[in-house]
């Protein structure tokens, strides 16, 4: 039934999630050090635009802001320890969105702490 599917599954979240997320770490990583190559800053660009200098880590944030949520949801079977897993999680990224400030234009920082 389902359990076939089970390896497909696993491989995928493999692939994009632990791949993915190896690569754009090290490409976070690897910036400072290739930020003036051309090639470099016009391939990567969709990871640092929206951020402040220095702050292109803040993507690796967002994604793991994301998995971190939901893998609550799939853990977790009981409805109130997923909605307390979910506010830490959502007062964590408020947190170091408070304390950061890691986007571009200001009010951003606002306006993403007041849709958390």
């Amino acid at each position: 039934d389902w359990f076939a599917m089970l390896v497909v599954g696993v491989l995928s979240i493999l692939c994009w999630c632990v791949g993915f997320g190896a690569l754009f770490s090290y490409v976070i990583y690897v910036a400072p050090k290739r930020w003036y190559s051309e090639s470099f800053r016009l391939r990567w660009a969709f990871l640092f635009v929206k951020f402040r200098s220095g702050f292109g880590w803040f993507s690796i944030a967002v994604v793991l802001k994301g998995v971190m949520t939901n893998i609550g949801f799939v853990f977790l079977r009981d409805p109130l320890l997923q909605i307390y897993w979910t506010v830490f999680i959502m007062a964590v990224q408020c947190a170091l969105i408070a304390a950061f400030r890691p986007w571009r234009i200001m009010a951003m920082n606002l306006a993403d702490l007041c849709s958390h």
